[in-house]
C-alpha cells in the first residue's frame, strides 16, 4: 500500500486556458508564450490569455504556479491587446452592417426605378438619376434624389391611354365602345359601363385590365384603323412588351409557367415576322430587345423541368455547337429571324450593310445566304424529313403533332427564305436599283437556286402528308404560293423535261392551296394569283 501512495501524482490543473484552446474546447497546457497544444498545431503566433478575476485555486502538493513580475506585465499587455482587437472587430462589423443596410435600400430604389421604366411610365423624360443624387461611398452608383423618386411614384400611379397603348384617342374609345356593344352581357358581365368610363377618363383602371378589354373587343371593332391583321399583330406585340414577356423576370413562377411566358413571347415574335412578309410592313419587334432565352425542348417542358438555352443573339451569331442543338421550336424562331431579314431586303428595300449589289460579298444578299448555309447544316436539311419525323410517330401510326409541327415548319421557312431571296421578280427589282450590270452567271445561279428550293418545298409537304403529319397553318399557304409562282414561271422553260415537271408540281401546289383554303379565307385569295396569271394550259 505504501508504494502505491508514493507513486501517485495529482492532475496538474492550470489557472487559465488560452483563447485558441477555449474556442476549440481542447486541453491547454498553459505554457507561455505558446502552449503545448498550439505549438503542436503550428498556429504560428503567441497564445492570448483573457484577463479574469482571480479565483481561489487548490494548493498543489507539488510546484505551485507563480508568475514572475515580467510574466504579469506580459499578461496585462496581452489582455489590453485582446480588448483592443475585439473593439476593432465590433466597429468593423457595425460599419459593414450599416453599409449593407444602405445598399439594400439603394437597390430597392433602383429596382423601383427600373420597374417603372419597363412599365413605360417614364413620362417626364427621366433617365438615370443625376450625379447630384450620388451617395458617398457607393462605388459610383447613382441614386435618385427625393424629387426624382416622387416623380417616379407619380408616373407609376398614372396610367395614360396614349402613352401606354400607342393608339389615337378616337381609336381607343372605338375599341371601348365595341366592347360594351358586342361583349358586355353576351353572356359575361364584368363592368358597370358608366363607372368604367368614368374611371377610364380619370385613368384609374389598371393597365393590364385595359389591355384585356382591348384584346377581347378589337376583333369586333370596325374602325378603319383595324382593317388588317398587321395592325392587330402590332397591338399583340405592344401587349407582350407591356407585360415584360421579352425579359427573364418571372423567377418566382414555376419552371413550366416561366417556359409558357417565353413561348408566348416567341409566338408573338414569330407572328410579327410572318405578317411582315409584305411591302410596307416593317416588323414591330427589334431583335436587340429580345433578352429572353429561346424555348426549350418539348419533352423538358412537358415534364415541368428547366433547361438553359441560348438567346436569339447567341444562336444567330453562330456560337452554338452541334452538341448544344436546341429544340425544334427554337429552330423555328431562329429561321424566322433570318426570314425577317430576308423580307426587309427583298420586299422593303432595306439595307443593313449598305447599298451593295447582290453579287457583292459585302451585300445583305451574301450575308443572308451565309446565315442560311449555316442553318442548312444545323437543321440537317439533307437528312430525309421522314427520318426526322419517325421518332414522333408511334408504331400504331399516332403522330405527335406538337413535336412534328415545328420540325416541318422550320424547314418550310428555310426553303421560303431561299425562294424569296432568289425569286426572279423580286431579284430583278433589286438589280434594277444597282448601277452595275448583273453578271449572267449570278442570274442563272439565283434562278436555279429558286427552282431547287421550290421543288424541295413541295417535296417537304408531300412527305409530311404521306407520314400523316399536319401542316395547315395560314403561313403555309403563303410559303406554297411563293414557291408556286416560281414553279409557274418554270413551266415556260425551253427544256421540255423541266417544263413538264414544273407542270406537275404546279398542279400539286394548286391542289394543296385548295385544301388549305377550306380553313383560311386568305389562302383562297392567294390561289387566284397563280391560277389567273399562270394558268395550266
Amino acid at each position: 500500500m505504501g508504494s502505491k501512495v508514493e507513486s501517485y501524482f495529482p492532475v496538474q490543473r492550470i489557472a487559465q486556458a488560452c483563447l485558441q484552446c477555449r474556442r476549440k474546447k481542447c486541453r491547454c497546457t498553459g505554457d507561455r508564450p505558446v502552449c503545448g497544444q498550439c505549438q503542436r498545431l503550428s498556429v504560428g503566433q503567441d497564445c492570448v490569455y483573457p484577463v479574469e478575476a482571480s479565483r481561489p485555486q487548490a494548493v498543489r502538493q507539488q510546484a505551485p504556479c507563480r508568475f514572475t513580475e515580467q510574466e504579469s506585465d506580459r499578461a496585462r499587455e496581452t489582455g489590453e491587446l485582446s480588448r483592443k482587437e475585439n473593439a476593432d472587430v465590433v466597429n468593423k462589423i457595425t460599419t459593414l452592417e450599416a453599409k449593407i443596410e444602405n445598399m439594400g435600400s439603394s437597390l430597392q430604389r433602383i429596382e423601383r426605378c427600373l420597374v417603372s421604366l419597363l412599365d413605360g411610365s417614364d413620362q417626364g423624360g427621366m433617365g438615370l438619376p443625376a450625379p447630384s443624387g450620388q451617395v458617398e461611398g457607393s462605388s459610383g452608383i447613382e441614386f435618385p434624389t427625393s424629387e426624382q423618386r416622387n416623380r417616379f411614384e407619380e408616373s407609376q400611379n398614372s396610367d395614360t391611354m396614349k402613352g401606354d397603348f400607342g393608339l389615337p384617342e378616337e381609336v381607343f374609345m372605338a375599341v371601348v365602345d365595341s366592347y360594351f356593344t358586342y361583349c358586355q352581357n353576351q353572356p359575361y358581365s364584368f363592368f358597370h359601363e358608366q363607372n368604367f368610363r368614368q374611371r377610364l377618363s380619370k385613368q384609374d383602371i389598371p393597365r393590364h385590365l385595359v389591355l384585356a378589354v382591348m384584346a377581347t373587343a378589337v376583333r369586333f371593332c370596325s374602325h378603319p384603323y383595324f382593317t388588317g391583321p398587321w395592325v392587330k399583330v402590332g397591338l399583340a406585340v405592344r401587349m407582350a412588351q407591356d407585360c415584360g414577356l421579352m425579359l427573364e423576370n418571372a423567377t418566382h413562377l414555376s419552371y413550366a409557367e416561366q417556359e409558357e411566358r417565353r413561348r408566348v413571347f416567341w409566338s408573338v415574335y414569330l407572328l410579327d415576322r410572318l405578317v411582315s412578309c409584305g411591302r410596307g410592313r416593317p416588323p414591330a419587334i427589334v431583335d436587340a430587345s429580345c433578352h429572353v432565352q429561346l424555348p426549350c425542348a418539348e419533352s423538358i417542358w412537358r415534364d415541368g423541368l428547366w433547361a438553359k438555352t441560348q438567346s436569339l443573339d447567341e444562336m444567330t451569331n453562330r456560337t452554338l455547337s452541334v452538341a448544344q442543338r436546341q429544340g425544334p421550336f427554337a429552330q423555328v424562331i431562329a429561321i424566322a429571324h433570318v426570314l425577317g431579314r430576308c423580307a426587309q431586303y427583298v420586299l422593303q428595300d432595306f439595307n443593313i450593310r449598305g447599298p451593295h449589289p447582290p453579287w457583292d460579298p459585302g451585300s445583305d444578299f451574301a450575308g443572308i445566304e451565309s446565315d442560311l448555309l449555316h442553318f442548312e447544316a444545323y437543321l440537317e436539311i439533307q437528312r430525309p424529313v421522314s427520318e426526322m419525323l419517325e421518332p414522333h410517330i408511334s408504331a400504331e401510326g399516332v403522330v405527335d403533332s406538337q413535336s412534328t409541327g415545328p420540325i416541318i415548319f422550320s424547314r418550310a421557312l428555310f426553303h421560303l427564305c431561299y425562294c424569296l431571296l432568289n425569286h426572279p421578280f423580286l431579284l430583278r427589282r433589286r438589280i434594277n436599283t444597282c448601277r452595275n450590270l448583273a453578271p449572267i452567271s449570278f442570274i442563272q445561279r439565283s434562278s436555279n437556286m429558286a427552282w431547287l428550293h421550290a421543288q424541295q418545298m413541295m417535296a417537304l409537304i408531300r412527305e409530311a402528308r404521306k407520314s400523316g403529319c399536319s401542316f395547315h397553318s395560314s403561313s403555309s399557304g403563303y410559303a406554297v404560293t411563293v414557291a408556286g409562282s416560281i414553279i409557274a414561271l418554270r413551266t415556260y422553260d425551253a427544256d421540255s423535261i423541266a417544263s413538264e415537271q414544273a407542270q406537275i408540281l404546279l398542279e400539286e401546289a394548286l391542289l394543296y392551296l385548295d385544301i388549305i383554303g377550306q380553313h383560311w379565307s386568305n389562302v383562297r385569295t392567294m390561289v387566284m394569283c397563280p391560277t389567273s396569271r399562270f394558268a395550266v394550259p
